[in-house]
């Protein structure tokens, strides 16, 4: 290779190495600036939730919950969301957000009758559990309680956003979590997710089932999950058959490609009531 190419070629490399840290500087500008404004207008929305949240205090609460307390709380939390501050809620926060708000929609099912009588102290304590899950999820989204933070080094930038172009889908997300149906009787019950991803395609779900001994399938019919979709379903504990094992680990789903994802334990939540899983029979494997 000649001297002159060997200088073109040197220039050539210089140039795009120039133009593309400018990019990349650039692009890094920009998510900081989104992330300054994203964070300025979640303060701003999560300070209203954070007043609406209050009848739910762990220590020195307004005054005692009724369930006439109860459907103003609900009311309010649904206003907030739909004018104020649900467009900024993260993944976790919106969690907790509809954890709360399906805790409060078995509550309020109560006669109309009920509404000046103070709520049992086992469902109070769980509804302030759930808001106080809230609270510590809004606090993480502004980082109100975390040090300052450095800005992010230049090579550092460089491979997270190297990671996020090149980087194979998302897996499917199929978490078991433990929780408690809000009614007379208090059942408690696992609530089965499975969750799409945005990068992945749409997938369609053959089967679902606990595999137990005594396998139980959740699914009458299959099910078709486009990019982002979810499948939930509640199942009360006493309907799942006994294991040796955690059942939370022991749910599997078969997809129409053949491939079976596993499930992992989650945490603990309030299912929706209309997702109750109801046993025709017992599939025996």
């Amino acid at each position: 290779m000649s001297e002159l190419a060997k200088i073109v070629l040197t220039a050539g490399a210089g140039l795009l190495t120039g133009a593309l840290l400018a990019v990349l500087g650039t692009r890094q500008r920009l998510e900081v600036e989104y992330d300054i404004e994203l964070r300025r207008q979640r303060i701003e929305a999560y300070q209203a939730l954070w007043k609406i949240l209050e009848p739910l205090a762990y220590y020195a609460p307004p005054s005692a919950v009724t369930y006439s307390v109860a459907r103003d709380l609900a009311q309010a939390l649904r206003k907030w969301y739909f004018e104020v501050g649900g467009l900024f809620l993260s993944e976790a926060s919106r969690e907790a957000y509809f954890d709360l708000q399906k805790g409060l929609g078995g509550v309020i099912k109560e006669p109309l009758d009920a509404d000046s009588v103070p709520l049992g102290a086992q469902r109070f304590e769980r509804l302030r559990g759930i808001a106080s899950r809230l609270r510590t999820t809004l606090t993480q989204d502004v980082a109100t309680r975390v040090k300052a933070r450095h800005p992010t080094p230049l090579l550092q930038t460089v491979r997270r956003l190297s990671r996020r172009v090149f980087r194979r889908p998302d897996p499917m997300k199929f978490t078991v979590r433990r929780g408690w149906l809000w009614g007379e009787d208090e059942r408690e019950c696992y609530s089965v997710l499975l969750e799409n991803p945005l990068s992945r395609p749409t997938v369609r779900l053959e089967r679902l089932y606990f595999d137990t001994p005594t396998r139980l399938s959740l699914l009458r019919s299959p099910v078709r999950l486009g990019p982002g979709g979810h499948w939930e379903m509640a199942v009360p504990a006493d309907s799942v058959p006994p294991a040796s094992r955690d059942v939370r680990r022991l749910v599997k789903a078969e997809l129409s490609d053949g491939s079976v994802v596993q499930s992992s334990p989650g945490s603990d939540v309030e299912p929706h009531p209309d997702f109750l899983f109801v046993p025709e029979r017992d599939e025996i494997s």
